[in-house]
C-alpha cells in the first residue's frame, strides 16, 4: 500500500485516499481517429435534436478550431498519467495542427489522486476563445470506474457546453475509496487519511456550490464502500439530471414515427421528457409532485396523434402542471416532433393559448405557442423510457424522480405492473417487428403480462414480449397502456458489471 500526499482537488468524491500498489502497466494514451465515424453517429438521446451530431467534424479543412483528434485512454490510471497525456497531446497538435480533441475513456480505475490530477488537466482546456477539450466519452461496451470516473467528472470544468458524454451501453461508476485492512490497524495512518479526506470533501462541496454536479452524486457514491461496489450510470435520463450527457446511435437514436402513436402514449412521452430536463425538479415543490402528474389523471385516450391533429403543420398542447406545457405534432417525414417546456411568461397575455379542445387534456395550440418547425423530433430512447423498456431491457421497477433530490424520503421501488390493458386491437407476432409472422390478434381490453421488451428499427420502435391466454408473442408496446404507472416515476435502469465490460 502506498500513501500519497493530497494534491489540491477541483473535484472529488469524499474518498479515502489510500491507494494500492500501482499495477505493472499504467494507462495508455493513443491516437484513435479510426473511432471518429462512431463518434459522428452519436446524438443526444433525451434533451437535444436527434438530427444534430455534436461530435461530427463539420469542417475538416479548419483543423485549429473545427477538426479534432480522437485520443483513447486504456487501462488503470496511475501517477504521471496527466503528464503523459499532455505530452501526447502536444505532439499530436504539432503533427496534425488540430487543436480540439475528444478523449475516449475506458478504465477500471486506479490511483484516485492521479485521477483527480488527470481530470484537472482535462478541465483546464481554454485557449482564448477556443476550447481544447471537445468531449470526454465512454463508448458502448466500455466502462470508466473509480479514479476514471473522477477524471471523467472533472472534465466538466470548462466555461461553456457540456463535454461529459455516456454512450448507450457504456458505464461510469463512482464509489468511495477503499481503506486497506493493514492501514486500519495504524491510528497514525488513519488520522492522516481522514485529514486528507476532509480536504477533499471541502473541495467537493465547493463544486456543489458551483452547480456542476448535484448533491445526489455524492449521496449515491457514499452508498458504495467496497472495491467491487459502484454507483453506476449509463446513457439514461438520470445521468442527464446528475450533470452528464446520455448519447447514442442506431435504433435508440432514431426519431419516433407517428404510426399508431395515440394520445395516451404521447402523454407518457411528455411526462418522461419533462422529468428528464436537467434541474427541473429543483424548481418544483416536492409536495406538489409527490403524486401522479396531471397527465396521469385522465389521459387514457386511444385516439392517435394523426387523428387528433386538425391538419398538416398543426400542433397540439397540454398543460403538465406548474407552468410546464407539452407541444407535439407530426413532421413531413412522419416523425413525432415534441417538446416539454417550462413556460416563464412575464404575464398571462404572453402565455401559450389553446385554440380549441381536441380530446382529454389535449388542445390545438394557439397564440404564443411554438411552431411545428421549432419542435425537435423525439428519439426512440425517450419512447423506450416512457414505456418501461430503457436501453431495450424491461424495467425491473419504477422509482420517483424526486428521490434524487430528497433521498431521505426515498420509497422502495414499485414493480413493473403485473398486467397492462390493450387499448386497440393489435397483432400478436412471433418476433419484434412488423415483418415477423402474425400469430393472431388481441382485441381491445385484453389484459397482457409483459415478459420482456426490445428496441428495434422500424416505425414502432419498442416491442413487448407478452403472454395472453396461454399464448406468447410480441406486440408493439404503443398499443398497451401505461396508465396504471405513476407519471412522476421513472423506470429503473439495471446495470451489471461482468468481467472487463459492462
Amino acid at each position: 500500500m502506498i500513501l500519497r500526499a493530497a494534491a489540491p482537488a477541483l473535484f472529488a468524491l469524499p474518498l479515502l485516499v489510500a491507494t494500492q500498489d500501482p499495477p505493472a502497466q499504467a494507462a495508455t494514451f493513443t491516437l484513435a481517429n479510426e473511432v471518429q465515424p462512431q463518434l459522428a453517429e452519436l446524438v443526444r438521446l433525451y434533451d437535444g435534436d436527434p438530427r444534430a451530431h455534436p461530435l461530427a467534424i463539420e469542417n475538416p479543412d479548419e483543423p485549429f478550431f473545427s477538426a479534432h483528434n480522437v485520443i483513447r485512454m486504456e487501462g488503470p490510471i496511475e501517477a504521471g498519467d496527466a503528464a503523459r497525456f499532455d505530452a501526447l497531446y502536444a505532439q499530436l497538435f504539432e503533427d496534425t495542427g488540430r487543436y480540439p480533441y475528444v478523449l475516449v475513456m475506458n478504465s477500471p480505475g486506479g490511483n484516485f489522486l492521479a485521477g483527480i490530477e488527470l481530470g484537472a488537466a482535462l478541465g483546464n482546456n481554454a485557449y482564448e476563445d477556443a476550447l481544447r477539450l471537445k468531449a470526454v466519452v465512454v463508448l458502448e461496451g466500455e466502462r470508466c470506474l473509480s479514479a476514471c470516473a473522477l477524471a471523467f467528472a472533472l472534465a466538466g470544468a470548462r466555461s461553456d457546453g457540456e463535454p461529459r458524454m455516456i454512450a448507450s451501453g457504456g458505464l461510469v461508476g463512482f464509489h468511495m475509496g477503499i481503506l486497506p485492512e493493514k492501514t486500519q490497524r495504524s491510528q497514525a495512518e488513519v488520522g492522516q487519511i481522514m485529514g486528507l479526506t476532509y480536504d477533499i470533501m471541502q473541495s467537493y462541496l465547493g463544486l456543489l456550490r458551483d452547480g456542476r454536479n448535484p448533491l445526489t452524486l455524492l449521496y449515491e457514491a457514499l452508498q458504495h464502500r467496497t472495491a467491487g461496489s459502484f454507483f453506476l450510470l449509463g446513457a439514461e435520463p438520470r445521468a442527464l439530471d446528475l450533470g452528464f450527457v446520455p448519447v447514442g446511435r442506431g435504433a435508440l437514436a432514431a426519431p419516433v414515427q407517428a404510426a399508431a402513436l395515440d394520445l395516451d402514449t404521447l402523454g407518457s412521452l411528455c411526462n418522461s421528457a419533462e422529468w428528464a430536463q436537467p434541474g427541473l425538479v429543483d424548481e418544483i415543490s416536492y409536495d406538489f409532485w409527490s403524486h401522479p402528474g396531471y397527465m396521469g389523471q385522465d389521459r387514457f385516450n386511444a385516439m392517435t396523434l394523426a387523428e387528433a391533429l386538425p391538419g398538416p403543420g398543426a400542433v397540439l398542447m397540454a398543460q403538465l402542471g406548474n407552468g410546464s406545457h407539452c407541444f407535439a405534432g407530426i413532421g413531413a417525414d412522419g416523425a413525432v416532433r415534441m417538446q416539454a417546456l417550462q413556460v416563464n411568461a412575464p404575464d398571462y397575455d404572453s402565455m401559450p393559448k389553446p385554440a380549441r379542445k381536441v380530446a382529454g387534456q389535449w388542445f390545438e395550440a394557439g397564440a404564443n405557442s411554438p411552431a411545428l418547425a421549432d419542435l425537435p423530433p423525439v428519439t426512440t430512447a425517450l419512447l423506450a423510457e416512457a414505456l418501461g423498456c430503457p436501453d431495450g431491457r424491461l424495467a425491473q421497477g419504477w422509482e420517483d424522480w424526486m428521490a434524487d433530490h430528497h433521498p431521505e424520503d426515498r420509497a422502495p421501488p414499485r414493480p413493473f405492473p403485473d398486467t397492462l390493458p390493450i387499448k386497440r386491437a393489435v397483432s400478436l407476432r412471433a418476433a419484434p417487428g412488423l415483418d415477423a409472422e402474425r400469430l393472431g390478434e388481441l382485441p381491445a381490453g385484453s389484459q397482457i403480462a409483459v415478459q420482456d421488451c426490445r428496441v428495434t428499427t422500424g416505425n414502432q420502435g419498442v416491442w413487448y414480449q407478452i403472454t395472453h391466454a396461454g399464448q406468447t408473442g410480441w406486440i408493439s408496446a404503443r398499443f398497451a397502456s401505461m396508465l396504471g404507472t405513476d407519471t412522476s416515476a421513472r423506470p429503473i435502469h439495471t446495470h451489471v458489471l461482468t468481467g472487463n465490460a459492462p
